[in-house]
């Protein structure tokens, strides 16, 4: 799943309904993977009880065989280098009163918080599948990085203010950038206008990691869709409620029994073409 934005009551549902967690929210998947494309963070008013959940569940996942694997996207990254503009205005007071001087200090490294996101990958390998939150760029395909080290550059400006960019390396501002695996958008059509990205663009970036599927959030689509012949898989972001019924609004894709479905909020699943 991805960008929840803060949206925790619509995250749990989906966990509920489709079986991940219990009626309590405890893990239930048995050595299943659970797998956060990022984005946990600003906009919505419940992001620590997200972060919070997915930290205890990540525990319990373990204790079961299985696992909850949770990536870095451009919105966390920012909030640990201090960029808080798109941050609700609940946690800056929150952190006021609290003591601290910024909400970047509530995330510092010396908080179980803090130091539990710093520790987080920006892209991750499971099999042949490669899992981010924005995707593979052009740029970053032919820099050929291991994902060792897409990882380890990014987590080395969490502590660099986001006003200090020009003293980051080559290698970390192209990952911190719009060609970087949480910014690109290249997958996607804009106004109108076919995708950036190319067939032979998607190729490269399948070959580079050695993979079959690449599955991203960060860009707007209105269900799990495949793309690029499902080659690349845009996991639904921004969970919401219907303007008519209220109902929740979310979807992950999940792979049960041999394929992928579209998970929903309802508790239905529909094949994923």
């Amino acid at each position: 799943m991805a960008d929840t934005h803060g949206e925790y009551e619509i995250m749990a549902t989906l966990l509920r309904r489709q079986g991940i967690v219990d009626r309590d929210l405890r893990w239930r998947f048995g050595n299943g993977r659970l797998v956060v494309l990022g984005d946990m963070l600003d906009r919505g008013a419940h992001q620590t009880e997200i972060l919070w959940l997915l930290y205890k569940l990540e525990g319990e996942a373990r204790a079961s065989g299985g696992a909850v694997h949770v990536l870095i996207g451009n919105h966390e990254a920012m909030n640990l280098r201090g960029d808080l503009r798109y941050l609700h205005p609940k946690y800056p007071a929150t952190a006021s009163l609290l003591g601290f001087s910024s909400y970047r200090e509530v995330l510092g490294s010396d908080t179980l918080l803090g130091a539990w996101l710093r520790s987080r990958p920006t892209i991750l390998k499971l099999g042949d599948l490669l899992f981010l939150h924005g995707g593979v760029s052009p740029r970053l395909a032919a820099r050929g990085l291991s994902i060792d080290a897409i990882n380890r550059h990014n987590r080395s400006t969490f502590d660099i203010p986001s006003t200090e960019n020009a003293s980051l390396s080559e290698d970390e501002k192209l990952i911190t950038g719009s060609d970087g695996p949480m910014w690109y958008r290249g997958y996607f059509p804009v106004k109108g206008a076919t995708a950036k990205a190319s067939a032979e663009d998607v190729e490269a970036g399948l070959e580079r990691f050695r993979v079959r599927r690449i599955f991203v959030g960060h860009t707007v689509v209105d269900r799990v869709q495949p793309l690029f012949d499902g080659k690349i898989v845009a996991v639904q972001v921004y969970p919401h409620r219907d303007e008519t019924t209220g109902a929740p609004v979310m979807e992950g894709a999940l792979r049960a029994n041999g394929r992928w479905w579209k998970a929903s909020t309802d508790g239905s699943r529909e094949p994923l073409p």
